[in-house]
């Protein structure tokens, strides 16, 4: 079984100044029908950074070579890969809501440049101005759940993904 453990209670509030830097980082990217995507990317990754920090001052968060932040790989994949977390590589995967099932790009967990040791999935409430660090699952657990139920790219070119 596949499981995303808890982090549930994770929930951040969104500053003015995560609005204006996600702004700034999506309009960076050519393809219009692509931003919405990086935008909500860009604010779970600057509350990701300071949840973290929060949590764990120790550990040394470099989000400078994020997928999201490099124009060309912005939105391929719809996540923020390439964070680092120490010697770790994270990916960020946001949903608006969450339910029973995740659609997670293929490219995230199937292309070696965007693949991680960690996933972490946030849910981004614009409107409400909130952020919540969700769960997580490593890749050895993806790798396991993927062989196990035979997983199929779905049309979207995404995976979907059981909570449990």
């Amino acid at each position: 079984m596949l499981g995303w453990r808890s982090l549930k209670g994770a929930r951040t509030e969104l500053l003015p100044e995560h609005f204006q830097q996600a702004a700034r980082v999506s309009k960076s990217i050519p393809l219009s029908q692509q931003r919405w995507q990086v935008y909500l990317c860009a604010l779970a990754v600057s509350r990701f950074e300071q949840w973290l920090k929060e949590r764990a001052p120790d550990l040394d968060i470099q989000t400078d070579f994020a997928s999201i932040r490099q124009p060309a790989y912005a939105n391929v994949p719809p996540a923020a890969c390439n964070i680092r977390v120490g010697e770790f590589k994270i990916c960020l995967i946001t949903s608006s809501n969450l339910t029973d099932q995740h659609s997670v790009p293929f490219a995230a967990l199937d292309i070696p440049n965007f693949a991680a040791h960690f996933y972490v999935l946030m849910q981004v409430e614009e409107e409400e101005q909130q952020v919540a660090v969700s769960g997580f699952m490593s890749y050895e657990q993806y790798h396991r759940y993927q062989a196990a139920a035979r997983l199929q790219i779905d049309a979207d070119w995404t995976y979907t993904l059981p909570s449990s």
